[in-house]
């Protein structure tokens, strides 16, 4: 047994232990990886496993790591049961190119999408930074080394006001949650988060209001994220409860951000996790976080191999793949 596995045991055993139940109980449990609190990927994580402890009869724990670049070798050497990363991570992982070069996880697999990741740079309310393209010369949140492909998407945003890093003042951060921290403390005029999430309020809060900075739409700037990020698009978002930087629907850039398996899982458990998810869409679409999610869009086409336990679902229920 690993380290990680005996840490959840002796903390479930002590918070959940119930006479009756003896040890068998606690091999039910499901281990899922997130970023750190306060991030979205650990808001989502919190509301899948809610619905999945009383969809599948599984104590779901949630354990927040670093970044996405920690929590998929977890889950590929099965520390972690469930993790969620977002698609470009998964894609290097997987083949083993970029952040994870010469590393290839080959024993992560997906359950579907989720939801799509929207993210962006935030300025003051205040601040003289208007565009993406004023960010020229200014101290801007970059590195991000326990979430290596956030650094690309970060660029990517860049890219469609022309800059690249070497335009701006890199403050090298190991995470978007240190950025966010670096901002309210006044050492950067510029940080990069998903919206909605919930260390943005508190950067708000901070800050007497912050400004999400608008994505050029054109031709050409969405041909320059392309070049850095090929995942990516943009979608617009509404003004919503919760959403800080923005006074009317802009566009924003978006991925998708996967729910991953440990290939080791039995098909009938990752059939029973992905049918709870398909099934449950009214509660899931509570979370702030998760409101885009949609069982249409959770098989689609990408270049790593989904969970056949999954799989199987998804075609009984007639959900087809979808194109990128």
């Amino acid at each position: 047994m690993t380290t990680l596995r005996k840490t959840i045991t002796r903390t479930l055993a002590a918070a959940l232990f119930v006479p009756v139940l003896g040890t068998a109980a606690f091999a039910q449990n499901l281990a899922l990886g997130t970023m750190g609190q306060g991030t979205s990927s650990y808001a989502a994580g919190a509301a899948l496993s809610q619905i999945l402890q009383q969809h599948t009869g599984r104590n779901t724990t949630v354990l927040p790591n670093s970044g996405e670049t920690t929590i998929l070798p977890l889950v590929n050497n099965g520390e972690l049961d469930l993790g969620i990363a977002s698609i470009m991570e998964v894609v290097q992982a997987v083949q083993g190119v970029g952040v994870f070069e010469n590393r290839p996880q080959e024993d992560i697999l997906a359950l579907g999408v989720i939801h799509p990741l929207k993210v962006g740079i935030y300025v003051r309310a205040d601040s003289d930074i208007e565009t993406v393209a004023d960010l020229a010369g200014r101290r801007y949140t970059t590195g991000f080394t326990a979430m290596g492909t956030i650094d690309l998407v970060s660029q990517a945003i860049l890219a469609s006001g022309g800059l690249t890093y070497n335009d701006v003042q890199q403050v090298q951060v190991p995470n978007v949650v240190r950025g966010a921290d670096d901002f309210i403390a006044g050492r950067v005029d510029a940080f990069f988060f998903a919206l909605g999430a919930a260390k943005v309020l508190e950067a708000d809060a901070s800050a007497g209001g912050l400004r999400l900075l608008p994505i050029d739409d054109s031709e050409e700037a969405r041909a320059a994220m392309a070049a850095v990020f090929p995942y990516g698009y943009l979608l617009e978002q509404p003004v919503t409860d919760g959403m800080a930087g923005m006074d009317a629907p802009q566009n924003v850039f978006s991925y998708d951000n996967l729910l991953l398996i440990n290939a080791s899982v039995p098909d009938d458990q990752a059939r029973a996790i992905t049918a709870a998810l398909v099934e449950n869409v009214d509660a899931i679409r509570q979370n702030p976080q998760l409101r885009d999610f949609d069982p249409a869009a959770m098989y689609k086409i990408f270049p790593f191999e989904y969970h056949p336990g999954a799989v199987s679902y998804y075609e009984d229920q007639g959900i087809e793949q979808a194109a990128e």
